[in-house]
């Protein structure tokens, strides 16, 4: 590789490639670090075998094959040099590319950002049922299919609470509240407030409002909403709604918080669900709502080449920690909004395809014909997470607002659009059909 300019992508393959070489020398855990540029480290768990010429000769083919991404700065330094060294041997963000027994090679990436969705699950004692909405791709109908799958819960009896956690485009908030009964402060309040100690009972009763969708049912929909009439400038907040906190000689992470957010207001007003409205993207809050708190989650998707190539990247990056991917993907289930008027059949079976290869690609299990306990689905099994609970597209909610044209709630438009969908979404929470 010498003599030409190396890529990112090139260089962790050929360093792999040269430690698994140089077994002469190298032995235990070995730590590939790479920092924010994706210049590389190595941290020996072991003392090189060897004297120091070998270990120098090592250096010097590295920095000659890697270019840039090895300069002479950068060290091979031995365990025992390192302050705190299990931040590095035993991060939970290592991801290890190669173990024989003899040699382990585990790779950790220092990202700005990405990390959570490779992360595992936050540690949870609710019981309270929730569902994420989610889009790889914005403007795929998901607040829509979350207002009117509260409003249709709400007229089962059911209670409802909503969380806005679209902080950076907030949306579902406005579609649920009226300006004049929006709560005093949202979701970017409270993560200030909470870091300095101020976000008391009191505080988080004024963070939530009920849903007038919701007026003369059974059942009721809170709302959590991003921002409040008394939020005053937004994106200062915003701007400090991400922080890690220190409680003592712990260190509480951004992800941490939200989850006591979450658990704070289950308790607070005990739902029979909660709805999740996920940002759009791959953004750390979506990674944070879709593969760190306690949800199922609705994929929402069009069938288009941008979805399902978006998709892949996602899958494919899940699939790299068989741990994650197994336990992300039961969580996880496919939605066809949008689905055309004309055509539909062969557009839900072009959408089922093109799902089933990304879920059998990445996270699938192979098994036999009688392991029937696997993570595991034929591309035509009607209860597999690829298979899409459909919405159709409808005329009446391409313009979606329900608080000034409430007659979009009409059993004719909603069921035409929604029906299959609720079929299949209202056993998650044993809603009854009207």
């Amino acid at each position: 590789m010498s003599g030409k300019i190396v890529r990112f992508n090139e260089a962790l393959v050929f360093l792999v490639e040269r430690i698994k070489r140089r077994k002469d020398i190298l032995h235990g855990d070995v730590v590939v670090v790479r920092d924010l540029y994706g210049k590389f480290s190595l941290l020996l768990g072991e003392k090189p075998q060897g004297n120091n010429i070998l270990l120098a000769a090592l250096k010097r083919e590295l920095c000659e094959g890697l270019g840039q991404y090895f300069e002479g700065k950068q060290l091979i330094t031995h365990k025992e040099d390192l302050f705190a060294s299990d931040s590095f041997f035993n991060s939970p963000d290592g991801d290890i590319v190669h173990d024989d027994g003899a040699l382990r090679i585990t790779v950790l990436d220092r990202m700005v950002v990405g990390h959570d969705w490779l992360r595992a699950p936050i540690a949870t004692s609710s019981t309270t049922e929730r569902i994420a909405f989610y889009g790889i791709k914005g403007g795929v109908g998901r607040s829509t299919a979350l207002s009117l799958w509260a409003w249709r819960l709400a007229c089962a009896g059911k209670k409802v609470l909503v969380f806005d956690f679209d902080l950076e485009s907030p949306g579902v908030s406005s579609t649920l509240l009226p300006v004049g009964r929006t709560p005093t402060y949202g979701v970017v309040d409270w993560f200030v407030e909470s870091a300095l100690g101020q976000a008391d009972d009191a505080f988080c009763r004024d963070m939530v409002a009920s849903s007038p969708l919701a007026d003369g049912q059974p059942g009721e929909i809170f709302v959590v909403p991003a921002m409040g009439s008394g939020t005053g400038p937004y994106l200062p907040k915003l701007a400090r709604a991400y922080l890690g906190i220190q409680e003592g000689q712990r260190g509480v992470s951004w992800p941490e918080r939200l989850e006591r957010l979450v658990e704070l207001h289950e308790n607070m007003w005990r739902p029979d669900v909660v709805f999740l409205d996920s940002r759009a993207g791959l953004h750390d809050l979506a990674a944070v709502v879709v593969t760190r708190l306690k949800a199922q989650v609705l994929l929402f998707a069009v069938n288009s080449t941008q979805t399902w190539v978006a998709y892949k990247a996602l899958f494919e990056y899940w699939s790299s920690r068989q741990a994650l991917a197994e336990a992300i993907g039961p969580k996880l289930q496919m939605v066809a909004s949008l689905v055309p008027e004309t055509g539909a059949d062969d557009y839900l079976d072009d959408f089922i395809q093109n799902a089933y290869n990304i879920f059998s690609e990445y996270l699938y299990v192979e098994t036999g014909a009688d392991d029937l306990s696997s993570f595991s689905f034929s591309v035509g099994d009607g209860e597999a997470p690829h298979t899409p609970w459909r919405i159709n597209w409808n005329r009446a909610l391409m313009e979606f607002d329900p608080l000034s044209k409430p007659d979009v709630f009409s059993d004719h438009v909603v069921l035409a659009a929604m029906g299959d969908f609720f079929k299949s979404a209202d056993t998650l929470v044993r809603a009854e059909e009207d």
